[in-house]
């Protein structure tokens, strides 16, 4: 994926910018914010994807993994819990588990 015009010298080569703590995979990619950035340029920033902190560091993401990619890659869903105190489920795809608020099935 190219980087959005204008943020070549300030954000890092497309990768995985988030891993699920329960399985260790990947579930979001963009690129990491390396460059000092202003306001104005995180404000316009902000039009290609979502300014996310994690493990110390800001990225753009620009992808999420999908309910139907993860049973794509891992395999069907094989358990699922939901806690709808905290809007977040516990699921399996295959033998490969998620803690997520995104991978649920609410329906």
């Amino acid at each position: 994926m190219n980087k959005p015009l204008g943020f070549e010298n300030a954000l890092s080569e497309f990768k995985a910018c988030d891993q699920n703590l329960a399985s260790g995979e990947p579930t979001a990619w963009g690129f990491e914010i390396i460059g000092k950035l202003s306001e104005e340029q995180l404000a316009r920033l902000k039009q290609f994807g979502e300014l996310q902190y994690s493990c110390g560091r800001w990225y753009l993401v620009t992808h999420h993994l999908t309910r139907e990619e993860a049973e794509q890659k891992y395999g069907a869903v094989t358990l699922e819990i939901h806690c709808v105190d905290q809007s977040i489920c516990s699921v399996r795809f295959g033998d490969t588990p998620f803690v997520s608020t995104t991978l649920c099935d609410w329906s």
